[in-house]
């Protein structure tokens, strides 16, 4: 399932959207993995924002390589 819609973004136009594979979301699961990061401005769901603090505080993906 796919569920997305557009945001302006300055002069562009972005398209935002979720992924749901087996009843998981992919964008929670890259943002647990520290593979994404959460924008606030467009993200309102705690889960998100919960997920990259506890990737952050466990060094996970990319925060591993960049010392984040």
């Amino acid at each position: 399932m796919l569920w997305g819609g557009e945001v302006e973004l300055g002069r562009a136009t972005s398209a935002l959207g979720e992924v749901i594979a087996q009843g998981r979301s992919l964008n929670l699961a890259m943002v647990e993995a520290g593979q994404a990061t959460v924008y606030d401005r467009y993200c309102d769901e705690r889960r998100y924002s919960h997920a990259e603090q506890a990737a952050r505080q466990e060094g996970q993906g990319v925060r591993a390589v960049l010392g984040m």
